[in-house]
């Protein structure tokens, strides 16, 4: 039996990566798709979150066509898949003006109760020091800006 949400997933997933590959030469200036190895291209980013979910949505997708899921200890649910990509998007949509590390904390802590990581100290630690560290190897050292909203 084909898991309809995982399905819904694959191919959201396959086509918001597909799209965001065809949009890269029109709507980033002087990009184009021969940026992909460039971290100085304003394309290097889109191009590789592109890549990333498409090649995330055909590995669902494969598995859903296959018929089996990898099981965690406390079995599967289906509405799993949709809240991941529910915590995704809210996360893609409010960075502009929430602020990128103020989402990815969020996204962290969110992601890990959606697979049922109940202990929230360790939780909250590690999405802050993840956060931390992305922001000063990117921020800092690398010179790549991220979108700073209301609470940075």
């Amino acid at each position: 039996m084909i898991d309809r949400s995982q399905l819904a997933v694959g191919i959201i997933g396959a086509t918001i990566g597909a799209a965001g590959l065809a949009l890269v030469p029109v709507q980033v200036p002087s990009a184009s798709l021969a940026a992909w190895s460039d971290m100085r291209s304003p394309a290097f980013f889109p191009i590789w979150a592109s890549i990333v979910v498409m090649f995330s949505a055909l590995i669902i997708l494969f598995q859903v066509l296959r018929g089996y899921l990898v099981l965690g200890e406390a079995g599967f649910a289906p509405a799993r898949p949709a809240l991941v990509a529910g915590i995704f998007i809210a996360f893609v949509a409010l960075a502009p003006w929430v602020g990128t590390f103020t989402c990815m904390v969020l996204m962290m802590v969110g992601t890990s109760l959606a697979f049922d990581y109940r202990r929230p100290l360790p939780t909250i630690v590690l999405a802050l020091v993840a956060t931390a560290a992305i922001y000063g190897s990117f921020e800092m050292a690398l010179k790549i800006l991220f979108p700073h909203g209301a609470l940075c």
